[in-house]
């Protein structure tokens, strides 16, 4: 069972300020479940975080806000 958890709640949890969480990003909270850790590559970027990336495909920031005891993560894209 998922645990609603407001959005305030949860930038408020990662230190996620309003000026940053909203201007510019496209942002979306995905529960905490193996289907969005696997969709959004956190498994992977954990497995992966000591190895340089080699091709810069798109001039974006993601930004993957997960802690492993929370229901929600916060899934962050910018556009520079």
């Amino acid at each position: 069972m998922r645990k609603s958890v407001h959005i305030d709640e949860t930038l408020k949890h990662f230190g996620i300020s309003d000026e940053e969480a909203f201007l510019k990003t496209h942002l979306m909270t995905p529960n905490n479940s193996a289907f969005f850790r696997k969709e959004l590559g956190v498994d992977m970027s954990i497995r992966l975080m000591d190895r340089p990336c080699t091709k810069d495909v798109r001039k974006v920031r993601i930004i993957i806000d997960y802690d492993a005891d929370f229901p929600v993560m916060v899934h962050r894209i910018i556009v520079q």
